[in-house]
């Protein structure tokens, strides 16, 4: 955090009261990253290829969610400062965009470049996204370990 807290100043955006909002969205991902590596140590413990499969399917679902491109910009496009349209993206509606924010990873990507970048407070589909899937990955990830902590090392 420290280094891209660096990198995002050096780019030209300064602290806002925003970034107070860091840890926030920190904890909410942990939360969620919790629940899931629960889910997948018990799935690693019975089914063996479950290491094979999980690198590309992880690294697919990062490249969906707008690591590397704002899902807003690429889906609906920038607002022209003319006509106030959008240009320049693929030209769907903005229900397409939301749609896209209820995945996890792309409502925390969005969370942190909004109050990072943008200086504005998250949308509210992007807070409640995230608060959605930390709380049910959390519970969900120690219900599903749990239910089989009898057999854990059992062989």
């Amino acid at each position: 955090m420290g280094v891209l807290l660096v990198l995002v100043v050096v780019m030209g955006e300064f602290p806002t009261w925003f970034w107070l909002l860091i840890p926030v969205a920190l904890l909410l991902q942990t939360m969620f990253n919790i629940g899931l590596s629960l889910v997948l140590a018990r799935l690693g413990a019975s089914l063996r290829d479950v290491n094979q499969l999980l690198p590309f399917v992880l690294r697919t679902w990062l490249y969906a969610s707008g690591v590397f491109y704002s899902i807003q910009y690429k889906i609906v496009g920038y607002p022209d400062p003319v006509t106030g349209r959008p240009v320049g993206g693929a030209g769907l509606p903005q229900w397409v965009a939301d749609v896209m924010y209820l995945n996890t990873a792309a409502s925390t990507i969005e969370f942190m470049r909004d109050i990072l970048i943008h200086a504005y407070s998250p949308r509210p589909l992007v807070w409640l996204s995230c608060a959605f899937w930390a709380v049910a990955g959390l519970i969900s990830g120690l219900w599903y370990f749990w239910r089989a902590e009898d057999t854990y090392g059992r062989g």
